[in-house]
């Protein structure tokens, strides 16, 4: 069984994410996919500015990896740093 571990949930480990979720659904893959971050949500970084002005909560400017991940039995979350690889 293939095991593909992403590092990092920024916009492109994110979406890397979802995508592989989607194409391994569509297949009779039996492949896993994990992703790895140190934080539990991801900071939606076009935001920012109004956070800073005070024109959003600081907690509008992010979304929970877990709430993302929902409904996508593919990917595992697990919430760590990375040291070496």
């Amino acid at each position: 069984m293939a095991h593909i571990v992403i590092l990092g949930a920024g916009y492109a480990g994110l979406r890397a994410a979802l995508d592989l979720d989607t194409l391994l659904a569509s297949q009779t893959s039996l492949a896993r996919v994990t992703l790895i971050d140190r934080n539990p949500y991801h900071q939606l970084v076009q935001l920012l500015h109004q956070t800073a002005a005070e024109a959003i909560a600081p907690n509008e400017s992010i979304v929970t990896l877990r709430r993302v991940l929902r409904g996508r039995p593919r990917v595992a979350l697990h919430q760590g740093e990375v040291r070496a690889i």
